[in-house]
């Protein structure tokens, strides 16, 4: 037990010098979610005072949360900020982010149990958080969904069904494209087994926007097919992307996809280095 705790430490040291750099979110992802943290903390339930999208505009401000973002990343701070209101968020974070070292320790001890330096290695890998370390101290999707899908992962591979499903309808719960996971997650069963945990995350999802369209109301459907249809932040925005062909929406997303490649291509090497580092 004393190398997965020591993992654990060290990760918390490192994200929680990184939450000391971020007082307040620095994207509108993490501030959405600490806003219905804090009116769920203080009592007035699950609200938002944002309106973000010209597409769907609710009747009065604060309105229902969640209607685009998922329920749970906003959960999850509210403990911290009942006992610690001034930053609990952060520590809330850093506490989840610090949880992948152990977690990654722990898969690859049950996957290589011959290879007990790999197991460090992987522990060592995810307390540094990789391309995403400066993400995982702010109160974003990022922490809880590693987490999440850390567990998912290690449930899949020791071949328990039911605990892989539940943890694919929580990742379904917590990001817009948690519910691909469970399709993935999938791959590790066979038969009825396979099905059941490949429909966990889609009906997780889809339960949750029919939840949304109780709460909102007609309006909220064609707001969302309207930022379906935006592929760029100001069309997001604005809610007035315009009808394009198949071939030319394709087009644009692939232009768009290529403007960004480069960022992608960093992170991607990034991790294949460390990786390729790890190996014995």
């Amino acid at each position: 037990m004393r190398r997965p705790l020591a993992l654990f430490l060290l990760a918390l040291a490192i994200h929680g010098a990184w939450a000391l750099t971020a007082p307040v979110p620095a994207d509108w992802d993490p501030a959405y979610y600490l806003d219905v943290a804090r009116h769920i903390a203080a009592g007035h339930g699950a609200l938002s005072g944002a309106a973000w999208t010209w597409a769907f505009l609710p009747d009065r401000l604060p309105g229902p949360a969640d209607l685009h973002w998922m329920p749970v990343p906003s959960r999850v701070l509210v403990p911290g900020l009942l006992v610690w209101p001034a930053a609990g968020d952060r520590l809330v974070s850093a506490v989840l982010a610090a949880s992948w070292a152990p977690l990654a320790w722990a898969t690859a001890r049950a996957l290589a149990p011959e290879e007990p330096r790999a197991a460090l290695v992987a522990g060592l890998l995810a307390a540094g958080g990789g391309g995403y370390a400066r993400f995982l101290s702010t109160p974003d999707s990022i922490a809880v969904f590693g987490l999440v899908g850390g567990l998912a992962l290690g449930f899949a591979a020791r071949g328990r069904a039911a605990e892989t499903a539940l943890a694919a309808a929580v990742a379904a719960l917590t990001r817009g494209d948690g519910l691909l996971l469970a399709p993935c997650l999938a791959l590790a069963f066979t038969g009825r087994r396979a099905l059941a945990v490949a429909a966990a995350g889609p009906l997780a999802a889809a339960a949750w926007w029919a939840r949304d369209a109780a709460v909102a109301g007609p309006g909220w459907a064609a707001g969302r097919a309207a930022v379906a249809r935006a592929a760029t932040y100001l069309e997001l925005v604005g809610g007035d992307a315009p009808p394009r062909p198949l071939l030319a929406d394709l087009a644009l997303r692939l232009r768009l996809l290529a403007e960004h490649l480069p960022g992608l291509l960093v992170v991607a090497l990034l991790v294949l280095s460390l990786i390729h580092i790890s190996e014995p």
